[in-house]
């Protein structure tokens, strides 16, 4: 249902999450045949990410996460995608509710996704719901970096930021190589993202457990779940 229009006239049709359940089963395939490395020695993860730390996170995403809870809750929010020259570009699009809303644009980094601006949307759109003056009230416009969630398939390489930052990030290994193992494995894609200091409290001691806890397992793999999904 058009929720909103351009410059041009051209109205914009809403964008709704909608993974299709043979994805949703072939995931839960993958990780349920996942093959866990032997992780001997490694308790305090000198040697990187212990097995012990991946493994049970892998199985609440195979047995104990809930997709389309999840999906619910992402289509809580007004989303949009437009085929800018070819390239796909979702984004979320919120009206303030005040007397004056101020257009502020959210954008996400590496490896991160829109998602995690997801707890900030509603007291930023409507600050009086959440005990503040409606007058500090902003329009929200979140979108998705080129390859990244929704803003897929690309066709243009020099857009594909995710091999850019994949090479820098492994250094000496090719970034399209590594590419390829991330994008077939779920539990490698888990891996490489608890690996980030935001989620390990290991790389980041000031932070302790408090790190992670702040990421609860559902807002983990909700984050990393669009880039292995599909909307309409």
């Amino acid at each position: 249902m058009p929720v909103s229009s351009t410059a041009s006239g051209r109205r914009l049709e809403r964008f709704t999450i909608n993974v299709e359940q043979q994805v949703l089963d072939d995931l839960r395939g993958r990780l349920r045949a996942s093959r866990f490395a032997p992780d001997p020695e490694n308790d305090d993860e000198r040697y990187g990410l212990s097995t012990a730390y991946l493994k049970p996170l892998a199985e609440y995403w195979a047995d104990g996460f809930d997709w389309r809870a999840a999906e619910a809750k992402l289509n809580a929010f007004n989303r949009h995608r437009l085929d800018v020259g070819g390239t796909p570009v979702h984004f979320i699009h919120e009206h303030g509710k005040g007397p004056a809303p101020i257009p502020l644009i959210l954008m996400h980094g590496w490896p991160w996704t829109h998602y995690h601006w997801h707890k900030v949307i509603g007291p930023l759109t409507d600050p009086g719901a959440y005990g503040g003056d409606p007058a500090d009230a902003f329009d929200i416009v979140v979108p998705s970096l080129p390859g990244f969630g929704f803003s897929t398939p690309l066709t243009n390489p020099r857009e594909n930021y995710n091999i850019y930052v994949c090479h820098v990030a492994a250094h000496l290994l090719d970034g399209q190589t590594l590419t390829h193992g991330l994008n077939d494995s779920p539990v490698g894609m888990l891996a490489w993202v608890l690996k980030r200091p935001d989620y390990h409290p290991l790389l980041w001691p000031g932070a302790g457990m408090s790190t992670v806890a702040a990421f609860q397992p559902e807002t983990l793999i909700t984050g990393l779940a669009p880039a292995r999904s599909a909307g309409s």
